[in-house]
This record gives C-alpha cells, structure tokens and sequence, in this order.
C-alpha cells in the first residue's frame, strides 16, 4: 500500500527501465517488469518480485494481452473507435453471408466499401489464373462502363503491386508514386488523383 500512488521518473530503476525501452527487464532484487504497450506507444509497466527468471515469458504474454484492455479502458475516444470497427464488422460478415452468387457478392462488398470510405469511385479485381493477368470484374463511378473487362498485367500499376505483393498500399498523390501506372486512365478518361488498395486473400493467398 505504500508504493500506491507512487510516481518516479520515467528512466529510474527497472520499470522505467522496461517503460523507457518498452522491453522486458529482470534482476533478482527487482524481478521481472514487462512494459505496457498498445499502437507502439508504452503506457505503463508491470513489476513482480520474483527470482525465477523463466516467469518472464508468462508475465510478457500476460502483459499483451492486458495491454488492449488496459488502454481501451484509459482511452474513451478509443472505446468508440474500437467498438465502431467491432460493429463495422459485424455489418459486413452479415451482408457478405447474405448470397453466395459471385456476382451479387462482388457488387454488396464494393458497394459496402465505397460507402463506408466515402469514396467517389471503385473497382474491384480478380486474378485470372489461367491467364495471370488481373481483371475488373466490377466497378462503381462516373467511369465504370469503360473500366469493366479491363486486364492488368501481373505486377502493373497500383492494383498489380498490391496483389503481387499481397499488402494494402495508400496512395495520397498517384502522380508522385513510381508504381502508378495511367493505363485504366487513358482507357476510362478518369484521372486517379488518390488511391487507397487492399488485396483479397485467403489463408495467405492473394486471388485479386
């Protein structure tokens, strides 16, 4: 009870020692002290008195997974965001779940993606395997009669780094981005000013 409250700097002895390098410290005078953290921001540390320094796994695992709640818990704007991405969510498994046509599914998940990011317009592209080349199988925008049907090479253009390398890509000013490529512009008359990408995967493999 006498160390409630307490408050020490931030670089003092070994919890300030895990806060300040957000890494794990141990000594058998001090024992083991796991930092808090949550988004790469250290918020906190715990501290046991032990002399066992194979604890020091279980005291980092337990220290993970209390960080979300913790910082959940200390941050209101947070509890919102999280529970708006919870029911984002929710939204999204439901409307997906409600066919199973490929057609009607293409359009509710574009639909549902331009919607929620505001965006003025969209397209969404499958890969052909037997051809290799990625297709716009559905499109939504002042364009989209014109960017239908249209195929990619592997690799080309914002969409083609996405699905080769199977990681999202914000793009805030395509003609500064080396990897841009203006062919479904010159073929739709639409300039791309920003683009914001994600690829279609499942269990690690990438179909658009």
């Amino acid at each position: 009870e006498e160390i409630l409250h307490t408050s020490i700097p931030t670089n003092d002895g070994p919890i300030g020692r895990a806060f300040q390098n957000n890494a794990e410290f141990f000594s058998e005078d001090s024992g083991i002290t796991a930092p808090l953290s949550y988004g790469g921001e250290t918020f906190g540390a715990i501290n046991v008195l032990t002399s066992h320094e194979n604890n020091k796994n279980i005291l980092l695992k337990i220290a993970s997974a209390a960080s979300v709640h913790i910082k959940v818990s200390l941050d209101a704007s947070l509890q919102k965001s999280l529970l708006n991405e919870v029911n984002i969510v929710r939204e999204l498994h439901e409307s997906f779940s409600s066919t199973i046509d490929l057609n009607s599914l293409l359009g509710v998940v574009l639909g549902k993606t331009i919607a929620l990011l505001n965006a003025e317009a969209g397209s969404l592209w499958l890969i052909d395997k037997a051809t290799e080349k990625i297709e716009c199988r559905l499109a939504e925008g002042p364009t989209k009669t014109r960017v239908i049907g249209v195929k990619l090479d592997k690799g080309v253009g914002i969409i083609g780094w996405v699905t080769e390398n199977n990681k999202p890509s914000i793009v805030e000013d395509c003609s500064k981005d080396s990897r841009f490529s203006n062919l479904v512009d010159q073929k739709t008359s639409f300039i791309s000013r920003s683009i914001i990408s994600a690829p279609l995967t499942i269990k690690g493999d990438c179909i658009g």
